[in-house]
């Protein structure tokens, strides 16, 4: 099985993150799967679900008249909750005292 592997350094929040429709388009043509490595871990996607049921953003970046068009959605990992954040132990004990 071919796999597009999709590095994400900073989620939006919890697992949500975007990715670029050209990436997510990519995979669907050429029939793979989608490998997202997300911090807290990573998950294998279907492309064509990804695309369904996620979010279209169109976004300017480096060139105003050709916006960068993103699809988010929330990545499964095994053992998180769906769009659940989780906070690592010093930060919690950080704010204890």
């Amino acid at each position: 099985m071919n796999l597009v592997t999709v590095n994400i350094q900073k989620p939006l929040y919890g697992t949500f993150c975007y990715i670029r429709s050209e990436i997510v388009d990519g995979a669907i043509r050429s029939g793979s799967k989608m490998e997202v490595v997300l911090p807290r871990g990573k998950a294998i996607v279907d492309p064509v679900t990804w695309k369904n049921t996620g979010k279209v953003m169109k976004k300017v970046f480096k060139f105003p008249d050709n916006p960068m068009i993103l699809i988010g959605n929330h990545v499964e990992l095994p053992g998180i909750p769906q769009g659940k954040i989780i906070e690592p132990e010093e930060e919690k004990q950080e704010r204890l005292f």
